[in-house]
């Protein structure tokens, strides 16, 4: 945002039966991003309001919820 300081990142989250995310910035239309850590396909994936976590859920039964910027796993929730 001009004259703020501030800086927004628009991004958007492409999956294909694959076991990383992918995160694309839309206003340059390149790859940004690449989460890595289910063990299996990636059944689905979101965002967060603010665009500063991810929370996706996979075939490996489980639900991740990533620190979007940093690439770190912040917890991952197991169906048991």
């Amino acid at each position: 945002m001009a004259g703020t300081g501030k800086s927004t990142i628009s991004r958007t989250i492409a999956r294909e039966l694959a076991e990383e995310i992918r995160l694309w910035d839309t206003s340059t239309g390149k790859q940004c991003e690449v989460l890595e850590g289910h063990t299996t396909y990636v059944s689905s994936a979101v965002f967060s309001p603010d665009g500063k976590l991810v929370a996706s859920a996979s075939w490996d039964k489980t639900i991740r919820l990533w620190d979007a910027r940093n690439k770190t796993t912040i917890e991952i929730i197991r169906n048991s």
